[in-house]
């Protein structure tokens, strides 16, 4: 029996064998919902990975570059953070094709967007991307930079992630959890040591950044109201998330002085004012509530996400060079891709609701999953 605490207990189908305070745990956790500071925190998040895709040169720029680089980790995070409660919940498969999909379209949409803008023809351009080297490099590290669409790791980390993760708590591995946490996060550090920023995806990947960071969200999840306790989110937290970015500041200096490359793809710092800003958003849970922010957050965060690296590489092709290192184009380009994800949400929502109308046969079923 795992002994990583009593929520190992309830990730088993078995309600007979549960004690009285763990069916009473379970019923509570059943009636858990979203948070709005949550999903404001995903629009944000959203807007940081757009700058952190953006090319500048000033201090203002690095500033945000820096700032971003919290961004995926934050995804992770909150991702990790919520696998137990689905898993608990029997939702762990329902998200899992939700994330398929998405990430099937994905691919689908820049791999045309690749063939059309292909120079070298559509046959030269089909062998490149199903060589079978490359087929291989994306399935074992998510590398998608071979074809246009580099940004859509995460979604192929995020599926893995969500799978490993879900067999994990149902088999009650629980104990491992923090164990391949740290390893993880140590080799991380320590292959971008020796490694070129060309292929970072050797440890940019499912195993060496999506699965620690997620772990780090179930440990949150666990461990939430003792934290809670712990840390007075409204004094320590911002406190504690001025002394991380100080720390990411000194890393950077000393990578310097030890010649270990400095621009990586990854900070140990990084961990850990990543933490501190999800556990500020879960210990503040109305946060932005009663605005339009978690909703948006909600619906179209992810969303964001997919199309912004198409609205990033149509606005540098026809804005001049002038504009290219000022803020008005990751704006631009967020706002671009937020009004494509509500497009998309909405025709999406129509076609379903068009199925269900329509249609009363079995074929409805699946092809209102997928889409």
């Amino acid at each position: 029996m795992c002994d990583f605490c009593e929520y190992c207990n309830m990730f088993s189908k078995d309600l007979v064998t549960e004690n009285d305070a763990t069916q009473k745990t379970r019923q509570h956790l059943m009636t858990l919902g979203r948070l709005d500071s949550i999903d404001a925190l995903r629009l944000f998040a959203s807007f940081l990975i757009v700058v952190l895709h953006w090319t500048t040169d000033n201090i203002l720029g690095q500033g945000l570059h820096l700032l971003a680089k919290n961004a995926v980790p934050v995804f992770f995070i909150i991702s990790g953070f919520f696998v137990p409660l689905l898993c608990i919940k029997g939702k762990i498969r329902k998200q899992q094709r939700k994330i398929l999909n998405l990430t099937l379209m994905s691919l689908l949409l820049y791999l045309i967007i690749y063939f059309m803008q292909s120079p070298s023809g559509l046959l030269i351009s089909l062998r490149k991307v199903f060589d079978y080297k490359n087929l291989i490099v994306l399935l074992i590290t998510n590398r998608t930079s071979h074809f246009e669409g580099g940004h859509l790791w995460f979604l192929l980390a995020l599926l893995y992630d969500l799978v490993l993760l879900g067999e994990f708590y149902k088999r009650r591995y629980c104990k491992y959890v923090w164990v391949l946490m740290f390893m993880l996060f140590f080799a991380n550090f320590m292959i971008a040591n020796y490694v070129d920023a060309s292929v970072c995806y050797i440890y940019r990947n499912f195993l060496f950044t999506g699965f620690p960071y997620m772990c780090v969200g179930g440990v949150i999840f666990f461990y939430r109201e003792t934290l809670s306790r712990i840390v007075h989110a409204n004094v320590v937290l911002p406190i504690l998330l001025i002394i991380s970015f100080a720390m990411l500041l000194a890393e950077i200096w000393i990578y310097g002085v030890f010649g270990l490359p400095i621009h990586r793809e990854h900070y140990v710092s990084i961990i850990f004012s990543s933490i501190i800003i999800v556990l500020w958003v879960i210990n503040n849970p109305a946060f932005m509530a009663g605005t339009f922010i978690p909703e948006w957050g909600r619906k179209y965060a992810v969303y964001v996400y997919v199309f912004h690296w198409l609205f990033r590489r149509l606005l540098y092709s026809v804005l001049p060079n002038s504009v290219h290192l000022s803020l008005i184009l990751p704006i631009t380009a967020f706002l671009l891709s937020l009004v494509m994800s509500m497009l998309y949400v909405y025709v999406v929502d129509k076609v379903c609701s068009f199925i269900r109308k329509r249609s009363s046969t079995p074929m409805s079923i699946p092809i209102q999953r997928m889409l």
